[in-house]
């Protein structure tokens, strides 16, 4: 797997009790934050027909956004951990949307081929976690039929030292996991070179949100 850790090692940091707490935040305040802006750009291309891909989907709460808003018909999560299956599996059934979403465990990377082209498709505080942006970028860009949505780290000298601050404690700990800062810019031209423009960009303290179309359409 070329992931940035082993997917046991990714299952054991996300999911579990984050898994639980993740889903009480929602059914308690719903969406916020980057989540929420990464929801309203990708419902800015959606409607009632349309398919979502959410690649590192975790819990699952930008798809029951997006499905309670009729802003897409169906969706498939992919996600490295099977720490968040139970608690996901919950929520749909809670909100009786269990029939409308497909959950895989896997990489997007390794399994683009397999992976069904959607209208939308998100990736929210994905990227950071995959030392090679560049792949990732490429399978996201060929799955995407009208709008991707990514969510990554604000590329300032603040967010870098903060995040190498995470990575050495990750290190102390033992653990190979560690996240990145990828270079914003040149993941821009990497999407432009492939005919992506982009059409909403938002920029917070620690995360910057962007939204892609194929150009022309």
């Amino acid at each position: 797997m070329a992931s940035c850790c082993h997917a046991d090692e990714y299952s054991s940091l996300f999911g579990g009790g984050e898994a639980t707490r993740r889903a009480w935040l929602f059914r308690h305040v719903g969406l916020h934050g980057s989540a929420r802006r990464a929801a309203e750009f990708a419902a800015n291309a959606g409607d009632g027909d349309a398919t979502l891909l959410e690649v590192g989907g975790g819990l699952g709460e930008i798809q029951v956004a997006l499905l309670e808003q009729d802003r897409v018909a169906t969706a498939t999560s992919v996600d490295l951990s099977t720490g968040w299956e139970d608690r996901a599996v919950e929520l749909l059934v809670e909100r009786g949307l269990a029939d409308r979403v497909e959950r895989r465990v896997g990489d997007v990377v390794d399994d683009v081929e397999d992976l069904p082209v959607a209208d939308l498709v998100v990736a929210h505080r994905v990227l950071c976690c995959y030392p090679h942006w560049q792949r990732m970028v490429d399978a996201l860009l060929a799955l995407t039929r009208r709008r991707l949505v990514v969510t990554l780290p604000v590329d300032r000298r603040r967010t870098r030292a903060f995040i190498g601050i995470g990575n050495r404690f990750m290190a102390r700990s033992g653990r190979a996991f560690r996240a990145f800062v990828h270079p914003v810019d040149d993941v821009l031209a990497h999407a432009a070179a492939a005919g992506f423009v982009v059409v909403d960009d938002d920029a917070g303290l620690a995360w910057r949100t962007i939204a892609l179309e194929p150009r022309g359409t």
